[in-house]
């Protein structure tokens, strides 16, 4: 069974970006052909662990969908009581860390961030939930999602000290209450049992996943072995390659990832570059944009997805695809005024202006940006590309399934 975001989730959005050249549709669907569950913020595994348990204990211990005014009550308590990074809210928690009271509530004084509803567990990590079989949109808890967070429930003694929290009427938790709290936190993050069932519930897709995410689990439980072995520093790219060597069911589509990676970070490099030209001429612009002629041409082909039919994401492939096609023609003029009539395509429907254009045949900007940097041809020199692209790998979803499964038996306090 195959399952669809139907909206655009903010959470795939790229960080410290608005995506202005529309590559996030590109990159997320051929991302979900791997990883159908889980998002670009989802990679803590504490941080599943809290949302299924307070799902299940304001929810009148499974059996009803919680409520939020209470969820929001535990997120706070249990944030204060972990106060590590990873932590959702952790910024507004180290700042009252010293205090000896924990408020509760949706008082301006207790929040622990400006929109926990949405930016906090309850609305980054119930979808990852929901997809894998654990709850229901509603939140509540399905009997796969019960039997886990009992479980974590088991492994601790300290479970009737969440009865303040739980009570509306507490407003404040006082310096006992609030140990008592960390104490029982503590225990149900370390049950190895609970975080194994819950980590392979997310990992294996759970009762709904794909034949394609399990084996990309199988397969990486391997993949980080090997990668321990060496120097723990494993990236998205060098899994790819792994796949592409390893397995006979995801090597193909490794292998096409791989080179869709390198023609997305090429388009960004070309459209953030521009953002530091305004004023330039088209020729000086040319002249600028020729080092990445030492981009190795059989990089600049950009595979086909046979598997994906949407039309708007063929769309955005196909400009992908000229545009790579332009520069490994070294047509540059051609490729910048297509990109910017491109990403004017983008922008427009969002209601929003272009951040760069052509006017009077010179590069305007109306954004605040100082571009980005380009490579030297060094750089790009065959032996040295993969160093260059390194951490501007698109990730397609991938770095937060290699977290959860890092943190799954090897208590890790950061995602």
């Amino acid at each position: 069974m195959s399952f669809f975001f139907t909206l655009l989730d903010d959470s795939l959005r790229p960080r410290g970006s608005r995506d202005p050249i529309g590559l996030e549709l590109v990159w997320s669907m051929v991302g979900r052909k791997l990883v159908g569950n889980l998002t670009t913020v989802t990679s803590s595994l504490d941080n599943f662990i809290m949302a299924l348990l307070g799902f299940y204990l304001c929810g009148d211990e499974g059996r009803a969908a919680p409520a939020w005014e209470l969820f929001e009550r535990f997120e706070q308590a249990t944030g204060h009581a972990r106060a590590i990074p990873g932590v959702l809210g952790i910024r507004r928690i180290e700042a009252s860390k010293n205090n000896e009271t924990v408020l509760l509530g949706n008082s301006p004084n207790a929040r622990i961030l400006d929109d926990q509803k949405r930016a906090g567990i309850w609305g980054l990590y119930s979808t990852a939930l929901t997809v894998t079989g654990l709850s229901t949109a509603e939140r509540l808890l399905t009997l796969e999602g019960h039997r886990i967070a009992e479980i974590f429930l088991a492994a601790s003694p300290y479970v009737d000290v969440m009865s303040p929290v739980l009570n509306r009427q507490c407003k404040v938790l006082q310096l006992p209450q609030k140990d008592a709290i960390s104490r029982w936190v503590l225990a149900v993050i370390e049950c190895q049992v609970g975080r194994d069932a819950l980590s392979e519930a997310l990992l294996s897709g759970g009762s709904q996943g794909s034949a394609w995410q399990q084996e990309l689990y199988r397969q990486c439980q391997k993949f980080l072995q090997i990668g321990s072995a060496a120097d723990g520093a494993v990236t998205v790219r060098q899994l790819l390659r792994y796949l592409v060597s390893n397995s006979e069911p995801l090597a193909s589509y490794a292998k096409r990832l791989e080179a869709l990676d390198e023609a997305l970070a090429l388009a960004n490099q070309v459209f953030f570059r521009l953002l530091a030209c305004h004023g330039l001429s088209e020729s000086k612009v040319v002249e600028e944009m020729s080092v990445l002629n030492a981009w190795p041409k059989h990089r600049l082909l950009v595979p086909d997805f046979p598997e994906l039919t949407d039309s708007e994401w063929r769309r955005r492939m196909a400009v992908l695809r000229k545009l790579c096609e332009d520069i490994r023609n070294e047509d540059w003029q051609t490729a910048i005024r297509s990109l910017l009539d491109y990403h004017r395509t983008i922008m427009e429907p969002r209601g929003g202006s272009p951040w760069c254009f052509i006017e009077n045949e010179k590069i305007k900007v109306v954004t605040s940006s100082s571009g980005a940097p380009m490579p030297s041809a060094n750089e790009l020199y065959e032996g040295n590309f993969e160093k260059w692209m390194a951490g501007k790998s698109t990730g397609y979803f991938l770095p937060s399934f290699l977290s959860v499964l890092q943190q799954t038996t090897h208590i890790v306090t950061s995602p």
